[in-house]
């Protein structure tokens, strides 16, 4: 789980709201975790849909960070292998579904359904499942992330790790003016002017 408290925050609200709207349906949630049709590209899957929804943000409608967006998918990912955990070894019998799904007593060896069955076809990279294709993104959201955070370094190296305490909000910009030699810096309600004494 991340470590801010925010973040988890988040992250159990947007995990709940899943649940809540995927489990009324168990056969529909069967259908999107165990989706390995080949005729489109994994990012066509419902799932692989709803992870990009995941990576707007809510309030400012820009895509979120890779590091502000991996702990969404690190939490469907974790949802989708409980899932896929219930569909190989269910509680009890699930008939409404085709094939019906045995209860996990029926199985005598249920290691081995996990291993040899449910596995390889739905739970490792490059398979055609959904989780195949969120585990992929996990991992260059991460790598996108570090590479961020080096950059941000940098750029703060390259500062002397001094930052203008600037609000680029505030700053007030006659956009019209055609005199020579206008800069924005000049504005004193911007308070940018810088002396050398």
């Amino acid at each position: 789980m991340p470590k801010r408290q925010a973040t988890r925050k988040k992250y159990r609200s947007y995990c709940y709201r899943f649940l809540c709207y995927v489990f009324r349906a168990r056969q529909l949630l069967a259908l999107f975790w165990t989706d390995t049709s080949i005729d489109d590209e994994s990012g066509g899957k419902a799932i692989a849909h709803f992870s990009g929804v995941l990576g707007i943000h809510p309030y400012k409608l820009t895509l979120h960070t890779a590091y502000d967006y991996t702990p969404y998918l690190s939490a469907l990912i974790w949802v989708g292998r409980l899932v896929l955990l219930e569909y190989a070894l269910p509680l009890r019998t699930y008939g409404p579904l085709s094939p019906p799904l045995r209860a996990r007593a029926a199985y005598p060896d249920q290691e081995s359904r996990l291993l040899r069955e449910i596995r390889p076809k739905y739970l490792q990279l490059s398979t055609f499942a959904p989780l195949g294709y969120l585990v992929e993104r996990l991992q260059h959201g991460r790598a996108t992330a570090k590479r961020e955070e080096k950059i941000n370094q940098e750029a703060q190296a390259l500062m002397f790790h001094w930052w203008p305490g600037v609000n680029l909000h505030k700053i007030k910009d006659d956009l019209v003016s055609y005199r020579p030699g206008y800069s924005f810096l000049e504005e004193s309600e911007n308070d940018l002017r810088m002396t050398c004494e």
